[in-house]
């Protein structure tokens, strides 16, 4: 009769095994892999998990087995009084019956109702001590319904036989998470979940240490042949909760900074306000003031202009509305207590140089202090010690806010655990591997059998063949038992076949579908806690410091101006409250529709207009209209009017007593005036013509007016006819469509302008009632939007807009977003690299710089902000010095993005086609982004399978005998096994090859090798009958090996081949997803700077960060277009190293450059139109590259000219002899690298620029010449020169000795040789000669005449004497007498100035008056 056999749980490992032939013989050469179950072995058989890690324990670490408990009919046979006619117990009343009143039976009966089939079920009970459990499906595998969870309805232990169960309304919350869960089912369904992944265990949180797994299972009496007496079986596996170091959390004043998202690169800030300090608000120990009232050492001696504001964080009414701000700064970590005395070391970095510093009224003598300048001048304050006493600490800092400062002085704040407490990393991007620290032989076996089993039987030897040994009765050997080699204790050594084991275990990678996952980051070795360090492991995992990072955004400022919110407060107020610029403060009335607004001024507003209110009339410091009081005016205007009549009474009897009468006194002042006027030359003679006087002056006044522009409208690209003052804001917004926007210094403009401590936006654009600015100006959030609504034929013809942002030195700017719209390209433009903004950049503090939209072109320079983000579909990004930015995001469709900063930067990146990212830094870490992913292919839908399985197929070696000879016979739904004794034997072969070992592999049926099967044929996998071989690798190819790679798509991947590993993962190649990369400014610097010891080391090479924890986080995504981001520190000028394409680092990349295929077709039709080989009309093309590595436009440009002639005599020569008529016809083409340069940016004056010009200029040759075939010449005479911003034209010459092309200048005027020179002589030159002769010629005869007249007129006017002086000169003597007759100097010079050349225009036209 069947014997009930206790229920068995142990592992399942593969071992090797030998095949009896039927005449006894056996080789042990020709072994097989078999699948036994063993006993867990507590010492080896141990789980190791990650702290916080979800591990799946497969049959490898655990099984539970019941040799009989699938022989319940077999059973229901001996219990005949029970089953009545029909034979049977099954509670199906079409083949089974149950006699439940025959006296004993209505237990079994009742056993039987509760079973889906015949009574197998059994009993299992999973337990974790610490941390929980779950058994429920995984996402890619199907529900099985066979499964019934369980609750307990009573306080007893469900091992008691006083507990009852009953089945849970909700699975989920049963088989998920518990820290008990019970399952009923067939044992086959158990088994099959357990090797589907069903059973998972996690650790309790931010813990770790020992905890254990146990399993207790029952077959609740189903085995007995009275369904009676059950029997159960437990066991355990010990846990190891691996510990992993988990950063410290630092609480901070203000919002949560940044979050991104690190799957898709985008980052999110929080909008929360800055903390406010006054400049020269300080805090300071005063010991003298203090020293009897607050004695040191337990007083402080504290002095503060205001407690209260020097605080961090500080207090302030503005707060009200964010409680973030009040948020006290503090530090804690879950796990520091694991280790005794452990300290953390905690940073606070003052992020502007000479911006102030810190203060500490109390210190402790278990914390270290550490303060110090960096070589940016930064200060910082480093304490080390315990988290307790450090938080006490930072409630009693306070800031000092220097008095010649201000702007933003974020706080830096590093917390590093000084790894308290972790013992190994978790590796990144690792596939799972296997524990394999024992070896399980048949140490039973004899010599005869090697330590091999005998397949087919349990026997541990030939002599003990009909020897029957349970499951699990036997255990799997340590590896690191000394065994075979005396001279290396702890080693293991085992024949070549096998495995040689090291000490220690092995670490497989690519698992099978048996083996549990994943293995702690131990990988397989063992934690020594006297070391703290892992032995025996091949990874190399060890466990980095816990470094967290966090911001305290706070602004330094002087007091505020004019900020009062009342009018009668705002014009009340002092002079001081204006601000450094101001007179006074008075309240505009009209501001943003009646609102109202204190500005700076007294008399008018300084920088702002203030017009009167439409409404109420009232005008600038105006809080109320004024009253008519009527009396008061008519009094007043009496009164006024008899003091006129007594001062005019008075006056008049004066002049008539001084001078007769009034008349008289108003001709002696007219008098007066005209005398004294000509006597100062300031009123013509009297002989003057008063109306040639009056057509000068209305001749010079109308010049003046028509020059000034007094005649012409106002407009054009630079009339700025809206301005926008901002003093009051917390964003700007700005939709502009085809726009150039500049951010400016305000110190350019002139007063008031240069004076204002705000925003000030102009804009310009064309007076068109279809073309609109939309703004809101009346909220702190502003907007403008640039609305262009004329007809899309011409709504680009004659438009012009351009926005200047003025921006006083040191302001903090406000979040500005950018966002271009429209089909036209919009230009962004900041920073010192033009000529009128040297020393300018733009400091957004703890706000954000943003540029969107469709199209847009930056270029900008010295920027720091909290987030940087450039999210533009088309366009081109160039961004140098971005500095002290912690996030940074840019996204494109094809836009090329350059980024330079000086600060160390972790960069995740995802260029899509090609990889084109130029990555250049001093130290540069580079993880590749191609690695392979593996993953199960999600299925469709979510239906449950019913497992379909041979009974004898998960203990076959522990059957009976009888029933191994086939003795019995039994049906299971509805399908016979009895003759299937070898059925896996038939689905898998052996061969052999060069008489190594046998393996078992799958391969295709012959009519699946003949091709006959319907519908697809999976390789390795087709059963004679054409169906599937059900396995999980079989299940995979289904869906992955045959699947072309274009049509294979999960996980938003396709297009990409897939190969199934044994776990039924589909694995590809993906070089995709973010790549990550470590850049450093200095050379030498290590990865991990806080795992170095911190004692002999120091920076920049090593200090607070770790991998993927640098300064600044930035993400990178394009699909086409180029990404190069440099990282090198310009004071120190190191040697940088450059990787192009996932290359290694190197200090030099060739990179090849050409042009795009789109311009090189617009090239090509621009040069070759109608089969022309030169642009029509066109007799000079401007050739500008761009993309990375380009020459800029301010060093120069290529010129296609189609004679040499253009370029040796300039424009303005050409303009001047010919009225413009020889100027050549200019035009323009551009053409963007494809692939750039790396690096992109190189400094000034390095001589791999002239290189890249050389190279650019070959390139446009081979375009224009060779795209597309058949080539096509140049004609004769054109060529293509270099034209540089600053020098002469060079042309590119072919060094006959080097084959190389380089540069030579070409002379002005001679560069042609001597035949163009000869006739710029003979043209120019001779003409030029001839008419200076002609007119020095002209200009001496007319001088002559001029002199000839004036002498005639001296004769004529002094010849004519009086007698009386004729007869006086008579009795003179000869020489008196010829001293008289000269004519005087005075009279000589006087006719000079009468006779000019138009005197004697005049005297030809009778114009002239008397001489």
């Amino acid at each position: 009769l069947p014997v009930n056999d206790r229920p068995v749980i142990g592992r399942l490992d593969q071992t090797r095994c030998v095949e009896f032939n039927d005449d006894g013989t056996y080789s042990t050469a020709d072994w097989q892999l078999d699948e036994r179950l063993f006993r867990i072995n507590g010492g080896v058989d141990f789980i190791d998990v990650n702290e916080d890690t979800v591990f799946t324990v497969m049959p490898d670490r655990l099984w539970i087995a019941d040799v009989d408990s699938e022989e319940t009919n077999v059973r229901a046979m001996h219990v005949l009084q029970c089953a009545g006619p029909c034979g049977s117990l099954s509670p199906d009343p079409q083949v089974g019956c149950c006699l439940e009143e025959q006296p004993g039976c209505k237990p079994i009966c009742d056993k039987a109702k509760l079973a889906a089939g015949p009574p197998s079920e059994v009993l299992v009970e999973f337990k974790a001590e610490r941390g929980k459990v779950s058994f429920f499906a995984p996402p890619t595998r199907p529900r099985l319904p066979g499964l019934t969870a369980l609750r307990n309805l009573t306080m007893a232990d469900i091992k008691s036989p006083s507990s009852e169960t009953w089945p849970c309304e909700d699975e989920d919350a049963c088989l998920r998470n518990q820290s008990r869960v019970w399952v009923r089912g067939r044992i086959t369904e158990i088994q099959q979940a357990l090797r589907w992944g069903y059973l998972t265990y996690i650790g309790p949180p931010f813990e770790n240490g020992d905890d254990t797994l146990s399993v207790w299972c029952s077959d609740q009496g189903y085995s007995d042949l009275e369904l009676d007496r059950s029997l159960a079986a437990s066991a355990s596996v010990p846990i190891d909760i691996v510990a992993i170091n988990n950063a410290p959390i630092v609480q901070f004043p203000g919002g949560l900074g940044c979050q991104c998202d690190t799957s898709l690169g985008d980052c999110t800030c929080e909008n929360v306000p800055p903390l406010l300090y006054t400049k020269g608000e300080e805090c300071y120990n005063d010991w003298m003031k203090f020293s009897f009232l607050d004695p040191w050492p337990a007083g402080e001696a504290i002095k503060c202009d205001s407690k209260e504001l020097s605080a961090v964080p500080n207090q302030r009414d503005t707060y009200q509305n964010f409680p973030e701000l009040s948020r006290q700064l503090s530090v804690s970590d879950v796990d520091l207590f694991e280790t005794p005395f452990g300290n953390i070391t905690f940073e606070i970095v003052i992020g502007r140089p000479n911006a102030g510093d810190f203060q500490i009224t109390r210190i402790f003598s278990t914390v270290t202090f550490y303060q110090w300048y960096d070589s940016d001048l930064l200060l910082h304050l480093q304490m080390r010690g315990p988290p307790r006493d450090i938080n006490i600490i930072l409630g009693r800092l306070f800031y000092n806010a220097r008095d010649d400062y201000s702007g933003p002085a974020p706080f830096l704040v590093t917390v590093s655990d000084n790894n308290n407490y972790g013992i190994c990393t978790p590796p990144e991007n690792r596939d799972p591997y296997r524990c394999a620290r024992s070896f399980c032989r048949n140490r039973a076996s004899g010599t005869r059998l090697q330590q091999n089993y005998i397949c087919g039987t349990p026997a541990y030897s030939e002599s003990s063949l009909i020897t029957f040994l349970p499951g699990a009765s036997g255990e799997c050997s340590d590896v690191r038992a000394s065994v075979d080699d005396a001279n290396n204790p702890g080693r293991v050594t085992l024949d070549a076949d096998f495995r040689s084991l090291e000490r220690g275990a092995t670490t497989d990678r690519f698992i099978t579908a048996a083996w549990s996952s994943p293995w702690s980051c131990l990988a397989c070795g063992y934690y020594n806690p006297a070391t703290r360090s892992v032995v025996d492991s091949p990874e190399g995992n060890p466990s980095i410091p816990g470094l967290t990072r966090a911001r305290v955004d706070l602004v330094v400022g002087g007091a505020p101006a004019c900020k009062m919110t009342t009018c009668t407060e705002c014009n009340a107020a002092p002079i001081s409250s204006s601000g450094p610029h101001g007179d006074g403060c008075g309240w505009c009335p009209s501001f943003c529709g009646g609102r109202g607004k204190c500005m700076i001024g007294r008399g008018k507003p300084i920088f702002e207009t203030c017009l009167p209110d439409r409404e109420t009339g009232l005008s600038y410091r105006q809080c109320r209209a004024p009253t008519l009081n009527l009396p008061l005016v008519i009094s007043s205007v009496v009164l006024a009017f008899l003091f006129s009549g007594v001062a005019l009474y008075v006056i008049a009897r004066w002049i008539q007593r001084r001078h007769g009468s009034v008349l008289v006194y108003i001709r002696k002042k007219r008098f007066d005036i005209t005398y004294t006027g000509r006597k100062l030359n300031l009123l013509p003679p009297e002989t003057a013509s008063w109306r040639e006087f009056f057509y000068l002056i209305f001749f010079a006044l109308l010049m003046a007016l028509i020059f000034s522009g007094a005649f012409t409208s106002p407009g054009g690209p630079f009339y700025f006819q809206q301005e926008v003052y901002l003093d009051e804001l917390t964003s700007i917004r700005m939709d502009l469509d085809n726009c150039n926007l500049r951010f400016l210094p305000t110190r350019l403009f002139p007063f008031p302008t240069n004076a204002i401590n705000a925003i000030k936006i102009r804009f310009a654009y064309p007076v068109d009632p279809e073309i609109t600015l939309e703004t809101d100006t009346c909220s702190p959030a502003t907007t403008f939007k640039l609305d262009n609504q004329r007809d899309p034929a011409r709504k680009y013809t004659d438009f012009y807009c351009n926005v200047q942002i003025l921006i006083p030195d040191r302001l903090v700017v406000p979040t500005v977003t950018i966002n271009a719209i429209g089909n036209n390209v919009t230009t962004v433009r900041s920073g010192p690299m033009d000529e009128d903004t040297r020393d300018f950049g733009l400091e957004f503090g703890s706000n954000e710089f943003v540029m969107t939209g469709e199209r847009m072109v930056s270029r900008i320079e010295n920027v720091s902000a909290k987030h940087l983000k450039y999210d533009v579909l088309h366009g081109s990004l160039l961004a140098t010095n971005i500095t002290l930015t912690p996030f940074a995001t840019f996204n494109s469709l094809d836009a090329d993005m350059v980024v330079t900063t000086d600060r160390q930067t972790t960069v995740n990146f995802w260029q899509k086609t090609g990889n084109l990212v130029c990555l250049s830094a001093a130290t540069a870490y580079i993880d590749s982004s191609c690695r392979e992913v593996c993953d199960f292919i999600p299925r469709d839908g979510g239906a449950t399978e019913t497992v379909v399985q041979d009974p004898r197929e998960i203990d076959r070696f522990y059957r009976r005998n009888a029933e191994r000879a086939g003795n019995l016979s039994y049906t299971w739904n509805e399908r016979d096994y009895s003759s299937e004794a070898e059925d896996d034997d038939a689905q898998a072969s052996q061969s052999t090859e060069g008489g190594g070992p046998k393996r078992r592999v799958l391969q295709a049926s012959a009519a699946a090798a003949a091709g006959t099967c319907p519908g697809p044929i999976v390789p390795d996998c087709m059963k004679e009958d054409c169906s599937l071989i059900d396995s999980d690798l079989c299940r995979c190819r289904q869906t992955c090996d045959i699947v072309p790679a274009a049509e294979l798509n999960f996980n938003n991947v396709s297009g990409i081949e897939g190969t199934c590993n044994n776990v039924g993962q589909c694995c590809r190649e993906i070089c995709g997803g973010y790549s990550r990369a470590d850049l450093f400014p200095f050379p030498r610097t290590v990865r991990c700077g806080l795992c170095q010891d911190q004692a002999t080391c120091s920076p920049p090479t090593c200090g607070t960060w770790t991998p993927g924890n640098l300064e600044q986080q930035w993400w990178f995504t394009s699909r086409s277009g180029q990404i190069s981001v440099s990282v090198l520190d310009l004071r120190t000028d190191p040697t940088p190293l450059h990787s192009y394409r996932g290359s290694t680092p190197a200090t030099n990349v060739e990179v090849t450059p050409d042009f795009s295929y789109a311009d090189k077709v617009a090239l090509d039709e621009l040069f070759h139109a109608g089969g022309k080989n030169a642009p029509a009309k066109i007799d000079w093309m401007w050739l500008r590259p761009y993309g990375p590595g380009a020459p800029p436009r301010t060093l120069g440009s290529f010129a296609w000219v189609s004679s040499i002639r253009f370029v040796v005599l300039p424009d303005y020569f050409l303009r001047v002899v010919s009225n413009g008529k020889l100027n050549p016809l200019k035009g323009a083409a551009t053409a963007g690298l494809r692939p750039g340069y790396c690096p992109p940016v190189l400094k000034d004056g390095d001589p791999r620029m002239n290189r890249r010009i050389i190279t650019l200029y070959q390139t446009f040759i081979d375009t224009i010449k060779d795209f597309p075939t058949p080539p096509k010449p140049l004609p004769d005479g054109t060529l293509i020169v270099w034209v540089p911003v600053k020098g002469s034209t060079q042309q590119f010459v072919l060094d006959s000795s080097t084959n190389q092309f380089g540069l030579k200048v070409i002379d002005q005027w001679s560069g042609d040789g001597p035949v163009l020179y000869t006739i710029v002589l003979l043209t120019v030159v001779v003409p030029l000669i001839l008419s200076t002769v002609l007119i020095l010629a002209g200009f001496y005869v007319g001088k002559k005449v001029l002199k000839d007249y004036r002498v005639s007129k001296l004769e004529e006017e002094n010849t004519l004497l009086d007698i009386w002086t004729q007869a006086r000169m008579e009795g003179l003597s000869e020489q008196d007498a010829m001293d008289q007759d000269e004519i005087p100097s005075a009279k000589v010079e006087e006719m000079r100035a009468r006779t000019s050349f138009f005197y004697l225009v005049d005297t030809e036209t009778g114009a002239a008056g008397a001489a």
